[in-house]
């Protein structure tokens, strides 16, 4: 049992860094004009941790949110996809 304790501790703490990180990417480093001010709420690892699942929440002081959501997810998808391409 403690074993078990463990690895999900471990799951924990790494779910935690990869929001954090995450988070400084999105607000330093991507420059797509279509990503609003945002935050990434949660980060969901999957079983053995080779991906994960990252929510992110947009800023609600926006006018049209719908539109800021909409935007704001296009842009971090291209981001994604661009990153996945220079890493193969």
């Amino acid at each position: 049992m403690p074993e078990h304790r463990g690895r999900k501790h471990h799951e924990e703490r790494v779910a935690e860094t990869l929001r954090v990180e995450i988070g400084t990417m999105i607000e330093g480093e991507l420059s797509d004009p279509r990503i609003g001010l945002c935050h990434v709420s949660e980060v969901a690892l999957n079983p053995g941790g080779k991906s994960a699942r990252v929510y992110v929440a947009a800023d609600s002081a926006s006018k049209n949110i719908a539109q800021t959501e909409a935007d704001t997810v296009a842009g971090l998808e291209d981001c994604k996809t661009i990153l996945a391409g220079l890493r193969s």
